[in-house]
Parts: structure tokens; sequence; C-alpha cells
């Protein structure tokens, strides 16, 4: 992220066949106001330490697919997809 900015995430909320997607991609950009930086640090659920680098991920893409007749022959994705805008993107 420090050297190139881009991220993108992935997972599958419930882990069985068939269950649901979740995308997210952008940009991310660090986080040095130091009034902020403590904030998170204090509402971490884990333990967070200050010499850990925060970054604020800024969305571009993000995708939730659900699939349609899981585990059979007709099984199909079904997406839903927003982008940002090349305004709000900074292009």
């Amino acid at each position: 992220l420090a050297r190139d900015g881009r991220y993108a995430l992935q997972t599958f909320p419930q882990p069985k066949p068939g269950s649901d997607e979740f995308y997210v991609a952008g940009r991310a950009r660090p986080v040095d106001d130091a009034a902020l930086l403590a904030s998170i640090l204090a509402a971490a659920k884990h333990m967070a330490d200050a010499s850990e680098t925060v970054f604020e991920l800024l969305l571009e893409r993000v995708m939730h697919t659900r699939w349609e007749n899981p585990l059979t022959p007709q099984m199909r994705p079904v997406r839903r997809v927003w982008r940002t805008d090349a305004r709000q993107r900074g292009a």
C-alpha cells in the first residue's frame, strides 16, 4: 500500500457452498493526523500498536455477487456493481 496505494479485498461472508461474495477495490492513503490515529488505536478490537501504519481505504469499486441455483448445472452469478465516477477519483 505504501508503494502503490492500490488495494483489492474479497470475502465470502458465509462459509458454505453458493454463499455470497463481496469485493471492494480502490486506493489507500496513509492516515497522518495524530488525533485520528489515537482514536483509531483506542477503538481497535485487536492489539493495535502506534508503530503500525494506518491507511484510509478509498472505494472505487464495490461488487456483491449472489449465486442462483447453487450446486446445480444452472448455477449462475447475479452481480451488483458500484463504481465512483472519474471526478470522485481525482482523474
